[in-house]
Order: structure tokens, then sequence, then C-alpha cells
């Protein structure tokens, strides 16, 4: 039986780039359901005329100032509390979609990806990514080892895709300790999706494998012509600001 994908998208202004990433996706899936969250106070109700299946919330904004967050931040008492509260908003949210999805696997998906063909689980991983990253935070993987999991070696899980009955039961383990406080303690950006996911999986004993479906703007300057499905950094139709995201 062919696995099931869901989107679970978080974003905050990104309108144009939101409405033209959904169209695209469901060119190729056209019956995959679709859960967004926007850390906004826009209006994202008018989806509903051109996409069924899809729940929109608005949700608090956990997200701005994070993003101007480097090492050594995470030493800050306040720092580490926004950084620990996005983690829970975000593992909450996550849970609340499984239930509207009802999906074997979810993409989590940014306003800057794109999706233009069949999303392909290659050999059922439970977590696909880009692994872009050849490394990892050592400070992190002690954690991660403390707690019995295995040690990451590479990351770029933007987007990732993952098995949800594996990510729930791995998210067991990491709920019932104490490992967000000790993470916070000694990183300034478990908030990150790419961050948080694998640290998640590692505890059971998964690492992202890589996805040769994913390519990036940045990296790939014959984008545009290469015939990757899922495209990262893809920016086109967002909004002119100077800010990377909200208030920050």
């Amino acid at each position: 039986m062919e696995n099931t994908v869901g989107i679970f998208t978080l974003c905050y202004d990104e309108i144009q780039a939101i409405h033209f990433a959904y169209q695209s996706f469901r060119s190729y899936h056209s019956d995959s359901p679709i859960y967004l969250n926007t850390e906004s106070d826009l209006n994202y109700d008018f989806l509903h005329k051109y996409f069924d299946n899809i729940h929109i919330e608005n949700v608090e904004d956990t997200q701005s100032g994070l993003f101007k967050f480097k090492p050594g931040d995470h030493i800050l008492e306040e720092n580490r509390s926004k950084n620990k509260k996005a983690v829970k908003h975000l593992l909450f949210r996550l849970k609340k979609a499984f239930s509207f999805l009802k999906t074997d696997y979810v993409l989590m998906h940014c306003p800057d990806t794109l999706i233009r063909g069949e999303i392909k689980i290659h050999n059922n991983h439970s977590l696909l990514g880009s692994r872009v990253n050849n490394y990892f935070f050592k400070e992190v993987n002690d954690v991660i080892l403390k707690y019995g999991g295995v040690e990451i070696s590479a990351f770029g899980a933007v987007p990732a895709i993952f098995k949800v009955e594996k990510f729930l039961e791995c998210l067991k383990i990491f709920e019932s300790s104490s490992m967000l406080d000790e993470l916070c303690d000694v990183f300034y950006a478990v908030y990150s999706h790419d961050i948080i996911i694998p640290i998640i999986f590692a505890l059971g004993g998964e690492v992202e494998q890589y996805n040769p479906d994913i390519t990036e703007c940045t990296r790939n300057h014959d984008w545009l012509r290469s015939k990757h499905p899922i495209l990262h950094q893809f920016r086109s139709f967002y909004p002119k600001r100077k800010l990377k995201y909200g208030s920050e």
C-alpha cells in the first residue's frame, strides 16, 4: 500500500508564497490534506475557496526574535525560556495536525518550500532530509547520547518528511524526560525545525536519511531547470520586508 503524505505549514505573512506553493503541491497531490498555522494576525481563510481538506489556524507568535539568536545567547534565561516555549508550541501543534491529517507521513512545509513533483518516500525511511550540513553540534549530541539516543553526524531536515508513527514513538521518550531543559541550556537554536526534529528521531535510534529529491536555490544555480520535485529557498513570492520573521 502506498504511503500517504500530508503537509504541515508554519508561516507568518507569506500569503502569496503559501498560495502559490499550495497550488503547485495540489497539482501533484490533489487529495493530500494541508494543515496551516500562521503566527501572524493575517487572515488566510481565503485559501478555503481554492483548496479543500485544509485546516487554517492563527496561533501565538513564538518565533519572532528567535532568528537573531546566535551561539552563546542561550546563557541568558530569557532566551532559554523563549527557545523552550517555541519547541513546546511546535510539538503541540504537530500533534494537533496529525489528528487532522491522518497520513502516514508529514512534510514540514516552510513558506520557501515548493513542491513541483511527486513526493516519494525512499526506502520507507522514517526521516528524510537534505543532510546538506555535514556536521552537528557536540554539546547537543552529548545530551542525546545521555538519554540513550544515537549521534547525529549531518542534518538538513528542511523540508523534513517523516513517519508520524515513529515520530510519536520517539516523542514519548522526549516528553517523558527533562531533555528539553538540558538542550536549551547548551544550545541557542533548539527551536529550529531542522534541529529539533532530528533530535527527537535520534532518541529512537533513527537518523535523518538523504533525500535525493530536494534541491536549494542558493546551492543549485540550475534549480529552475532541474528535475528535483522539492525546492527549498524559493522566495519569489515573499513579501518585501526588512525582518526575516514577524517583529524580531
